[in-house]
């Protein structure tokens, strides 16, 4: 892997409407060929020889100078584990030899091939932009099935492993902060609202499996019988009111005199003023109060897009990239990390944040 193309900042150190909330959208594309059984059906050479097939499409349909093409049977655990950190590769994925990994450099678009489907395609996008995201990945779709026969049933739609996904074989969600519902009454109401349009949610863990807190998913549990474009609308209208009932609630909060909420912005930035190493969750936390003071105003001089992008690059295997290509003088040399402690990536970790400051 060549890690320098994903120390540069990517898609989420970007702007994007409703990011004080909004942390990330994703949209995600599920195609299986025709005549071929599902991945889990299939053996290891049959899914080398689809692999090998689709690979180079794929390349040509996505740009081959602007890709980076990952062999999950070769990668190392490590580098695994950091395309985890940045949400482009399935953390319960099995790992079967014939994955292949498609990146663009912005990392703005996925493809995963021999997944639990032929081929996913998945956007990401800063703030509330669903409807962004999907038009890049349709556009990705639609040149793949020029060169490509999907399997589709004229009653069922792009048939897909999950039947949940059949129809558009479309799966899309935000990740959002919600400080100020999540010291409130209101929170349980507001979810109750979005369960009931049709969408799930849930607490959304890091990479290490620690609960971030105040963030959570909101996703389409599967909307079968609606297009692509309904389930999008209906998404960024249900997250749309969320987003509102958050910033309603965080003026609330910062009215109450001796308010949590302030509290806990001010004791994030009183603690990195002392503090000499971070560890990964104490890191997260610290950075959702910061980013949640830069939004509200507490904290001046700062960006949102900054503390978002801290909490990828705060990441373990991030740092050690880091640190490792400062070693080598900046080559993206794809050698084993060595000769770094825990100790030196917490310190590290720790000075990222107070630079943001």
């Amino acid at each position: 892997m060549n890690r320098q193309v994903f120390l540069d900042r990517s898609w989420y150190s970007e702007a994007g409407p409703d990011d004080d909330v909004v942390i990330s959208t994703r949209v995600r594309l599920a195609r299986n060929l025709a005549g071929l059984s599902f991945p889990d059906r299939m053996n290891e050479s049959e899914l080398t020889e689809l692999r090998i097939r689709i690979v180079p499409l794929i390349a040509d349909v996505l740009a081959k100078p602007l890709f980076r093409h990952i062999d999950i049977a070769t990668a190392r655990s490590d580098e695994l584990t950091f395309l985890i950190e940045r949400n482009l590769y399935p953390r319960d994925m099995s790992g079967r030899s014939p994955l292949m990994l498609c990146v663009r450099n912005d990392q703005k678009i996925t493809a995963l091939v021999n997944g639990i489907d032929h081929i996913h395609v998945t956007g990401f996008r800063t703030g509330l932009r669903a409807q962004e995201a999907l038009a890049e990945v349709r556009g990705i779709e639609e040149q793949l099935d020029t060169v490509l026969r999907f399997a589709v049933d004229m009653n069922f739609g792009f048939l897909t492993s999950e039947i949940s996904s059949c129809g558009t074989g479309m799966r899309c969600g935000t990740l959002v902060h919600l400080p100020g519902l999540t010291e409130s009454d209101s929170l349980q109401n507001v979810f109750t609202k979005v369960q009931a349009s049709g969408f799930r949610v849930k607490r959304f863990a890091s990479s290490t499996d620690d609960s971030l807190g105040s963030v959570y998913q909101i996703s389409d549990g599967g909307q079968f019988g609606k297009s692509e474009e309904t389930v999008i609308r209906e998404l960024e209208a249900v997250v749309g009111e969320v987003v509102q009932s958050e910033r309603e609630s965080r003026v609330a909060r910062l009215e109450q005199d001796g308010s949590l909420f302030r509290s806990q912005v001010y004791e994030a930035q009183q603690m990195l003023q002392t503090v000499q190493t971070l560890d990964t969750e104490a890191a997260l936390k610290t950075v959702l109060w910061l980013r949640a003071g830069a939004a509200t105003g507490l904290i001046e001089g700062t960006n949102v897009e900054d503390f978002t992008s801290l909490l990828f690059e705060v990441q373990k295997n991030h740092i050690l990239r880091v640190m490792e290509s400062a070693k080598s003088g900046g080559s993206g040399s794809s050698g084993g990390v060595s000769g770094i402690t825990d100790s030196m990536v917490a310190a590290h970790r720790a000075d990222m944040v107070r630079r943001v400051l």
